[in-house]
């Protein structure tokens, strides 16, 4: 799994995190949920190696990667899919997921490849098709296809549902749930609480750059708190019979 530990980040006198610790296992979906400017992002950004900690410590599957640098953490299969999607948007659907492959063997590129288009069809089908003529919906699908190009243990994601339509929402969390039963395990950082406590299986609570409550997703879905702050007052309903 991966285990931060006290993980602190500042950025000049301000501080965007504070002896925040988690832990995100194989298979499993791990939802990080606050408002804007909770230090939702930054977090992701430091597990990716992408800002450097004030202090704390990260491990991978037991070795620490506390100081390895951004790109070789994805070489370790840490794959990140960023707030905004980061998509070369004058390339096409098939040269941005084969810049996703880049760290990988090469020998299962096709196999690899065709295990995205099967989680995203609409991505086979416009294959040729430059990523900016996309709707946003599809550039999502393909930021996180371009993610799994490289194979990853772990999946870091960054808002994916922003921007996006209810009906949108559904697929896309469908899909994430599709990769964490796959075995991926998966830190989805939402401020979609209503959609990503029905299927992570444990959530953190995160306000000015501190966790202010943590523990199994279904449990938190019916605390007062999180029904008042995040869900509007609305409680969700128990999950379907044999789902998470």
């Amino acid at each position: 799994m991966i285990e931060a530990k006290g993980l602190s980040v500042s950025y000049g006198r301000h501080i965007a995190l504070e002896d925040v610790s988690l832990n995100v296992a194989r298979g499993d979906i791990t939802v990080v949920l606050g408002a804007n400017g909770a230090g939702k992002s930054t977090l992701v950004a430091a597990l990716a190696g992408v800002v450097p900690l004030r202090a704390g410590t990260i491990h991978l599957d037991g070795s620490d990667i506390t100081f390895a640098p951004a790109h070789r953490r994805v070489a370790l299969r840490l794959a990140t899919v960023p707030q905004g999607r980061g998509l070369f948007p004058d390339m096409s659907v098939a040269d941005n997921l084969a810049l996703g492959s880049f760290v990988t063997d090469q020998d299962d590129f096709a196999s690899r490849r065709e295990a995205v288009f099967s989680l995203f069809p609409r991505l086979a089908e416009r294959r040729n098709q430059a990523a900016e003529t996309m709707s946003g919906g599809e550039q999502q699908m393909l930021a996180i296809g371009r993610a799994l190009m490289a194979s990853p243990a772990y999946l870091l994601l960054d808002e994916p549902s922003l921007g996006l339509s209810p009906m949108l929402v559904a697929e896309l969390f469908r899909a994430v749930r599709a990769i964490a039963d796959r075995g991926v395990g998966v830190l989805l950082v939402e401020q979609n609480a209503l959609q990503s406590l029905k299927i992570a299986e444990r959530a953190y609570l995160v306000e000015n750059g501190h966790i202010v409550d943590q523990g199994p997703a279904a449990g938190l879905r019916y605390d007062p708190g999180v029904i008042d702050t995040y869900l509007g007052g609305r409680k969700l309903l128990p999950p379907a019979r044999g789902g998470k």
